[in-house]
């Protein structure tokens, strides 16, 4: 009786929220959470410059090559916008997945003229000789025309389309003949605020130097109009206009499907994970009943020294323009099991997502330290997981430091040496939570709070708070990487969750992202980029389900690698 007197109050409170959410929680179990489902399924790919520069706007024509052919092997087709707005490509019943390629800028990389003939590494010379020797791939284009030209000084000045004004005819011609010309207005202006006048004089002042009458539109910028007037004109004018949102589109056949948004993925030198993510995506959505499927295969077990590839401070590579190094912490490990329920242990299971997301990292040339490895599993991930207590912490120079307590002091120490006021290191650290109600004890036997504390599925992302940690810049980098790594998390459907103080509000129906309210022991380092993640709730069934499955866990690892990827290649 005293018992259930100490917990009248906090147990009411859980009977009435649980009661009040009773039509959530469904008879086949956990409570539905709300994730980020992009329904699109055509990936429209924005180019820039086609050039050997390293940044946000080009891509080597070696590349773009390379591009292509992942696209072929993967199953893709170019459409041409035309195929895009009719649905003709969904007639078809080769089994093959849309792409549709779009080029901004008319740049002289994109269609360069040498002896009278089209450069090779040009963009229209690599795409007539791929789908040349790929008959099967399709054939189709979008270039954005303007009449400007960015010069080194990021200023615009006057210049005719892909430059080169002796054969400016010719390549229009061609263009006309073989893809298709968009508008990108005439002088590459922003729009946002412009007029409806002014945006027609615009569209068919360039129209008249094209001398054809464009139908496909491109944002400058990517800066959507303002206007209402803006908005119909280009309605009523064009069949599709064309912005930036990183995203599939919808088919033009969607009842959700608007012409003045219709988004593209930007791509550049770092690119290549995007390609990966969209193929993943579209194949789970077509096959949803199918095995997850891993993007990239994953490294057998090396038999060289961990640290001969991951701490040695590599040069500037095209896929780490800032050489950061990535620092990887599996939680817990040695005698510290970390959360164990029903036989799966938290330290095995951050281990192995760990090393394949270090495999995934490593396989780009990303410069990574592990804090945590494990004798009995070498370097690489194993399909099934077996307890033990081989791990051992490694510190900068290779040392191996036995678990034989938590020795976060240590393990704090370690990634400290790492840091560097002059270099953006980044710091994810792995776990896999038990959430619980921590006012009632023993947690299993409450048979009101429990089912909602059980019914939280998916994973969390914290990050550093300056009013416990005492950094504001901490707090800012950190928020925008654990938001970027929750937002990948949403993209490969993994649901995330959020839960106020005590879980009393039931902060995880809220699907929204809360800084540390706990004391983190591994914020307490330098390091101002840093993140834990909460990969999923062992409490839960569901995710004791898929964290069993070695596919779902290296889905886990390319989520957490996707973000990491998004957060570094950020403007």
């Amino acid at each position: 009786m005293k018992k259930t007197k100490l917990l009248g109050i906090p147990a009411a409170i859980g009977l009435g929220l649980y009661l009040g959410y009773q039509s959530i929680v469904s008879c086949s179990g956990p409570v539905p959470f709300k994730v980020l489902q992009t329904e699109g399924t055509v990936p429209i790919l924005m180019y820039h410059n086609i050039d050997d520069k390293d940044d946000r706007f080009s891509v080597s024509p070696q590349t773009l090559r390379e591009h292509l052919e992942f696209l072929h092997d993967h199953d893709f087709k170019l459409i041409t916008p035309d195929d895009f707005f009719s649905g003709y490509y969904q007639s078809q019943s080769d089994n093959k997945k849309p792409v549709l390629l779009t080029f901004d800028d008319c740049s002289e990389g994109q269609f360069r003229i040498e002896n009278d003939s089209i450069d090779p590494n040009s963009a229209v010379g690599i795409l007539e000789d791929f789908t040349k020797k790929n008959p099967d791939f399709g054939k189709g284009a979008i270039f954005f025309c303007d009449y400007m030209k960015e010069t080194a000084t990021g200023q615009f000045v006057y210049s005719v389309p892909f430059d080169q004004p002796d054969s400016s005819t010719e390549k229009l011609d061609f263009l006309l003949e073989h893809y298709t010309l968009g508008n990108h207005t005439l002088t590459h202006s922003y729009i946002d605020n412009s007029s409806k006048k002014e945006v027609e004089t615009e569209i068919k002042s360039l129209d008249q130097k094209l001398g054809v009458k464009t139908t496909y539109f491109a944002y400058p910028f990517g800066h959507l109009p303002q206007s209402t007037e803006v908005q119909a004109y280009l309605k009523e004018t064009m069949t599709g206009s064309f912005s930036c949102k990183n995203d599939l589109s919808l088919s033009p056949a969607d009842p959700k499907f608007d012409s003045l948004h219709i988004p593209r993925i930007e791509m550049n030198e770092h690119s290549q994970y995007k390609l990966d993510l969209i193929n993943w995506r579209l194949e789970h959505l077509l096959a949803p009943q199918q095995t997850l499927p891993s993007l990239i295969p994953v490294a057998s077990a090396r038999e060289e020294s961990p640290l001969q590839k991951s701490t040695t401070q590599m040069a500037a590579k095209e896929t780490n323009p800032k050489n950061r190094l990535i620092i990887l912490d599996p939680g817990h490990g040695g005698i510290d099991t970390g959360a164990v329920v029903e036989g799966m242990y938290e330290d095995e299971i951050a281990y192995d997502i760990t090393v394949r997301l270090r495999e995934l990292l490593l396989h780009d040339g990303y410069s990574v330290h592990q804090t945590i490895y494990d004798n009995q599993t070498k370097y690489a991930p194993v399909d099934k997981l077996v307890a033990n207590k081989s791990e051992y912490l490694v510190d900068a120079h290779g040392k191996k430091i036995k678990l034989t307590s938590r020795y976060l002091g240590k393990r704090t120490a370690i990634i400290d040496s790492f840091y560097d006021s002059g270099q953006d290191n980044l710091l994810v650290s792995v776990h896999i939570n038990s959430v619980f109600n921590p006012l009632i004890s023993p947690v299993n036997f409450d048979p009101i709070l429990n089912p909602l504390f059980t019914s939280v599925q998916g994973a969390r992302v914290y990050y550093p708070s300056e009013k416990m940690y005492g950094s504001k810049p901490a707090e800012e980098k950190s928020r925008r990487f654990a938001q970027t790594v929750k937002a990948s998390f949403e993209k490969y459907l993994i649901p995330t969750y959020s839960i106020d103080f005590l879980g009393l509000e039931l902060g995880f129906m809220k699907d929204t992202l809360d800084f540390d309210r706990f004391h983190l022991a591994i914020f307490g380092t330098k390091l101002e980029d840093k993140i834990l993640i909460e990969c999923a709730n062992l409490q839960n069934q569901n995710d004791r389900i898929k964290l069993a499955d070695p596919n779902e866990r290296q889905r886990l690892a390319l989520a957490i690698y996707d973000g990491i990827v998004h957060y570094i290649n950020q403007p």
